[in-house]
């Protein structure tokens, strides 16, 4: 899988994610899934899904989710994984998991930037 900063209009978000000033919101874009055809349905996607959630969380950049673009044959997949189905900017299915990150004391912000 690939990741790549995006950023989506407020406006698509469910109601309880549009808050803020910025009419545009940053989220990290999954690119497809691959799995070698031999490690298929043996839960490999699973664990690439979940891989690509720690990497965002444990990141510094900002992003208040996964967005997937997914093919209509791996919609099912996404929503097996509790990744929610919204329409897009041209009205087409994509799928969004949002991110529980907590906020860390500006003290130990600075020390992570040192």
């Amino acid at each position: 899988f690939t990741l790549s900063q995006d950023s989506i209009d407020r406006n698509l978000l469910p109601e309880d994610h549009q808050k803020g000033v910025y009419s545009r919101i940053p989220i990290t874009l999954l690119g497809r899934i691959a799995v070698d055809c031999r490690f298929q349905k043996t839960g490999r996607s699973d664990d690439l899904i979940a891989k690509a959630l720690e990497i965002i969380e444990n990141s510094r950049i900002g992003s208040i989710g996964l967005l997937a673009e997914p093919k209509a044959h791996m919609e099912s997949f996404y929503q097996r994984l509790s990744l929610e189905p919204i329409l897009n900017a041209m009205g087409e299915q994509v799928f969004i998991k949002f991110l529980k990150k907590t906020r860390v004391p500006s003290e130990q912000r600075r020390e992570k930037i040192e």
